[in-house]
Order: C-alpha cells, then sequence, then structure tokens
C-alpha cells in the first residue's frame, strides 16, 4: 500500500506537469492572462515543493550528523 505522502508527492508531480502543458498551451493559442495565471499557480507550487525538499534534506543532515557525531 502506497503511504500518504507517497500519493502527496505523486499527485503534486501531476498536477505540476499539468499546470505547465495547460499554461504553455494556452499561451500559445493566445489566452495570456489565463496562461499567466497558470504559470504563476506553477511556480508557487515548484517554489513550494523546493522549500519544502530542502528542509527535508537539511534535517535528514543533521539528524546523520547528529548520530555520527554521538557514536
Amino acid at each position: 500500500m502506497i503511504k500518504k505522502k507517497e500519493k502527496l508527492k505523486i499527485w503534486s508531480i501531476i498536477l505540476v506537469i499539468l499546470l505547465l502543458i495547460a499554461g504553455l498551451i494556452l499561451f500559445f493559442l493566445g489566452h495570456y492572462s489565463i496562461a499567466f495565471i497558470l504559470l504563476g499557480i506553477f511556480a508557487l507550487i515548484i517554489t513550494a515543493i523546493s522549500n519544502w525538499l530542502q528542509t527535508e534534506n537539511e534535517v535528514y543532515a543533521h539528524e546523520k550528523n547528529y548520530k555520527n557525531h554521538n557514536k
């Protein structure tokens, strides 16, 4: 069974890809305002995911360093 965290990652990747594709298609069709909004949402989600992963990596590195230091 897939964990909740894994499902969230999969759905966020799918959402990001769909937002990017939809934004680019609408941009090239001439619907600039809607494309701008979709690509803005895309940028916000990518930034949030990036910050979340950076925080997770820092916590992992800190915990690993703490465990190795206390052995």
